[in-house]
């Protein structure tokens, strides 16, 4: 199988060399910033180490248990189908370009860069829910937790839109277990939902006995709600338990995939910002109950809203295979609103950047 693990050195010769600019715009901040920025250049490093381990441990589990869908190169089956037993909402040619763009090598590093700026220190506790569309953006994101040595608290939901992790033999719990078994990412879900219509597998299509069966192969608690806003109190109520009773120990909350108990669901997509953000100035005209909001406005937490996690970058930014470092962003405080510009953009990631299925 082909080595595509990352250079450190070529890494780090390119980083230092794009964020220069922005950390040393004057010599009089170069003593107060150096230490920062060698932190975060070491995060990155561990971020590189992690990712290139974790390609490694899902290339083998996947050759392991199904040989023969085994491609040449160890992400492209982070891609799943068009539809399957277990796809929340077929996309379209648009929806997998946008899969693709999640699956590139930055990202880990690129989140590590972002997440450090909220100054998390070892051991802080991060609340993160995730669905199964994006796992590479999941694992991207878990990669870049335990470069910054936090604790991540996990909850998953199987389902999955189209060409996200919707295989019912590879789900994110499948991904998830055997990085978690490894070591990689020791962060198995505490608990798993269904997903899809109401987190509870309501869409018509999907299959939720089959569902129910795959999360009942696994060692976590099975969190089947009555609809979305029971979802949303059960979930808060597993993150309060997993801090011993305190949600105000969270230091950071995130997002991944356009969950409803997480992020609002398709009403969150107009009044809960996408990217990373210090804070959530609450607008009591817009009441998109989740998890993120609760936790944003209740205890001032930072979130992370990743429903399309390229709105963290500019996409020129995105397209320049040369740097590998990614877009450089300032967390900013901001408003929910009903009024939003908010519509999707499919970013041109250059074909030869991602794995996978061909545009």
């Amino acid at each position: 199988m082909p080595d595509h693990s990352i250079d450190r050195r070529s890494f780090l010769s390119a980083s230092v060399a794009s964020i220069a600019g922005a950390y040393f715009s004057s010599s009089s901040q170069t003593l107060a910033v150096e230490p920062a920025l060698r932190e975060t250049e070491g995060a990155k490093m561990r971020a590189l180490d992690i990712w290139n381990e974790v390609k490694t441990v899902l290339a083998e589990h996947r050759k392991e248990t199904t040989p023969t869908a085994t491609p040449e190169n160890p992400l492209s089956f982070l891609l799943g189908q068009h539809d399957t037993d277990i796809t929340s909402i077929e996309g379209s040619e648009g929806t997998l370009h946008y899969k693709q763009a999640t699956i590139d090598d930055r990202w880990p590093a690129v989140l590590t860069q972002e997440f450090s700026k909220l100054q998390l220190k070892k051991g802080d506790l991060v609340a993160v829910g995730t669905t199964g569309s994006m796992p590479a953006t999941t694992l991207s994101v878990l990669t870049a937790l335990k470069a910054l040595e936090v604790r991540p608290v996990v909850i998953a939901s199987v389902a999955s839109s189209s060409y996200g992790a919707n295989n019912p033999d590879f789900t994110i719990l499948h991904m998830l277990e055997a990085c978690a078994e490894k070591g990689t990412l020791p962060y198995f879900p505490v608990a798993a939902s269904p997903g899809g219509t109401h987190d509870r597998a309501a869409n018509k299509d999907i299959d939720d006995e089959l569902v129910k069966e795959i999360i009942s192969k696994f060692e976590t608690t099975l969190l089947w709600p009555r609809d979305t806003l029971d979802s949303t109190n059960k979930r808060l109520e597993i993150f309060e338990q997993e801090a011993g009773g305190d949600l105000g120990h969270y230091k950071f909350v995130i997002n991944i995939g356009g969950g409803g108990a997480m992020c609002g669901g398709g009403y969150g997509f107009y009044a809960v910002p996408s990217g990373i953000h210090k804070s959530l100035e609450w607008d009591p005209q817009v009441k998109p109950y989740c998890v993120l909001t609760y936790l944003a406005h209740k205890y001032n937490c930072p979130f992370a809203n990743l429903r399309d996690i390229t709105k963290i970058g500019r996409p020129e930014e995105l397209q320049d295979l040369k740097e590998i470092i990614g877009p450089q962003m300032e967390a900013k405080k901001v408003r929910a609103s009903k009024k939003s510009s908010y519509a999707p953009m499919w970013y041109q990631v250059p074909r030869e950047a991602l794995y996978g299925h061909a545009a």
